[in-house]
């Protein structure tokens, strides 16, 4: 199992973060040689959606769920994804809201028969990729 956790602060509104976390374009723009479907929609509870990453003839498509589309209130938001396949696995990212800045915890888990050693070095590279991914969603 490959499990990883980030946190990013940011100088916007909970409302703000969470509307382009929950952007489907906004996935599209960010990540890099991928296309998110359906596209034009916002995220919400039951929907299924691909991401398609094209690489030459390096076709993948990455099958998710969304469990919960929670925006944040007077509790956190939370977004909980399940990756189907190929890759199976879980992201949870939850949105608080604070008096200057909000906080996104982004925490994902993924399926992989590795060693223990180098389960730790592909964590930490897939964490690395996922935070700048990420960062680019909400900025």
């Amino acid at each position: 199992m490959i499990e990883f956790e980030f946190r990013l602060h940011r100088s916007q509104s909970g409302q703000d973060v969470w509307s382009k976390l929950v952007d489907i374009d906004q996935h599209t723009r960010a990540v890099p040689l991928t296309i998110v479907q359906p596209a034009g929609e916002t995220m919400v509870t039951g929907m299924e959606l691909v991401a398609i990453t094209k690489l030459g003839p390096f076709r993948l498509r990455d099958q998710m769920r969304v469990e919960q589309a929670q925006p944040p209130s007077d509790t956190p938001g939370k977004l909980v994804i399940a990756k189907l396949r190929p890759f199976k696995g879980r992201i949870v990212a939850e949105v608080t809201p604070g008096e200057e800045e909000s906080t996104l915890v982004w925490s994902q888990q993924m399926s992989a028969r590795l060693p223990a050693s180098i389960s730790v070095l592909i964590a930490k590279l897939i964490s690395l990729g996922y935070r700048r991914s990420v960062q680019r969603i909400i900025d």
